[in-house]
């Protein structure tokens, strides 16, 4: 039994041969990485390989990788294009809560902040500086729960007004701060389990 790990495309892959004849080739990682020193032109598949952007890896993991993914977040403020689509079985991992910050462009920052499908695990992150319309989390459209629903844990929301004074600091009186979560069963697949959203 011979077994190799190889480098395809930037991907990492295990292969096994018996008598040299070829018998698996399995994914040897489904972890990825965003950092405020990476480049969305890398891999995103290690540490000192990892995308500039959350928005990057998830275009990669959604036409690249089957499930299950772990996207993993350094500390650092992030600006990211609105909304964030986490396709099914991907869990983002922010390094620390108060440490990873993700806010929207300002040409974005009245979309929804994440759009979830089923199976999805949000945690250890904040996300501040969004208006309304916009929802921190939402189902993506036509999203399907097949097992299990959005999990988001550890997650703080920070939303604001568009106009701030010294009585109002946050500016909730304008009307047109972020908004928390919307769970529109009208977004989700009729041969889902359910529609709905766990929060810890």
């Amino acid at each position: 039994l011979y077994v190799f790990l190889f480098r395809l495309n930037g991907h990492r892959f295990l292969a096994m041969l018996l008598g040299y004849q070829y018998k698996h080739l399995v994914r040897a990682s489904v972890v990825f990485y965003v950092d405020k020193n990476g480049s969305d032109t890398n891999a995103g598949d290690h540490p000192n390989s990892a995308f500039l952007t959350l928005k990057s890896a998830l275009s990669f993991v959604d036409s690249s990788i089957q499930g299950p993914v772990a996207i993993h977040i350094s500390a650092g403020e992030y600006e990211e294009i609105f909304p964030l689509t986490v396709p099914s079985n991907v869990t983002i991992i922010g390094e620390d809560m108060r440490n990873v910050v993700i806010k929207p462009t300002v040409a974005t920052n009245t979309n929804n902040a994440f759009l979830l499908d089923g199976e999805t695990t949000i945690e250890n992150i904040t996300i501040q500086d969004y208006f309304s319309p916009g929802y921190a989390f939402a189902f993506k459209t036509n999203a399907t729960v097949t097992s299990r629903s959005p999990y988001i844990r550890n997650v703080t929301v920070i939303t604001k007004g568009s106009v701030t004074s010294t009585s109002d600091p946050r500016g909730y009186d304008q009307g047109d701060a972020g908004r928390g979560v919307l769970v529109d069963g009208a977004s989700v697949t009729s041969s889902s389990q359910e529609a709905s959203m766990l929060f810890h």
